[in-house]
Order: structure tokens, then sequence, then C-alpha cells
């Protein structure tokens, strides 16, 4: 499956990076085609759907090894400048964020770390309240 499910915000926030119109770091040349290829080949819907099964950012992915159990990853995407490894907070341009991003629960994503290609499946993702709607009944 090649498809990517961004909700406007998300793809705003990946359409910024792409541009530099975001706060440093800004992407290299390389994180800058992944994102374009994700723009490009996203589906986008509005603000209010939840996507609750897909990626996105501020989104808590919990990703499983394929080879070991025990083996599992769990993380924060978030934008570049708020990015905190010690926290989980793991910028969306590293690589393990953008094989994830408005990825579903179950798909399989790969990505190069340590130079070797990583592969895991996403088995869940949990969802911060945007704050648009946090504390809202």
């Amino acid at each position: 499956m090649n498809s990517f499910l961004l909700n406007e915000a998300d793809f705003s926030r990946l359409h910024g990076i792409y541009h530099n119109e975001s706060s440093p770091p800004l992407p290299s040349p390389d994180q800058r085609r992944q994102i374009g290829r994700i723009l490009t080949a996203a589906e986008v819907f509005p603000e209010t759907t939840r996507l609750e099964d897909h990626a996105g950012f501020n989104d808590e992915v919990v990703l499983a090894s394929l080879a070991d159990e025990k083996d599992d990853f769990v993380f924060r995407v978030v934008m570049p400048a708020e990015a905190d490894p010690a926290e989980d907070r793991v910028s969306v341009l590293t690589p393990v964020s953008l094989a994830v991003i408005g990825r579903g629960i179950g798909t399989v994503v790969a990505w190069e770390a340590n130079g070797g290609l990583r592969e895991m499946k996403i088995v869940s993702i949990n969802k911060t309240p945007s704050p648009d709607v946090a504390g809202v009944p």
C-alpha cells in the first residue's frame, strides 16, 4: 500500500517544511524529496476528520519488529523544532517519522537506520487532541 492519509493541518505542516517556511532545522535535499513524494501521493481530509488509524503530527506511534516480538519502538512524530529524543519526540525529518507519517495501523514501514534497512509494523497509534479540540466535551 503506497497511500498516505493526512488531515489538512498535517498536510499544511508538511507543505511548510517542504517550502522551508517552518522553523529550523530545515530539510535536507533528500528529506525534501521524501516529503514531496508524500505530499504528491497524500489523500487529504478535512480538519474535522480524525483519521484515528493513521499517523499524524503529535501522535504516539507504536512499531513492532517483524523478526523479534520483543523489539518495539514507541515515539511521537513532531515538528523539527519540537524534537527531543529523550522524551521520545522524534522529528518528522527523521527516516522513521517519514516512514510512518500518513500511514495506517497494520502497515509495514521501512527506513534506513545504522547503515541497514529497518522494517517494522505499525501496531497502534495514540492520538493527542489538537489544541482547538482539547477540553471540548
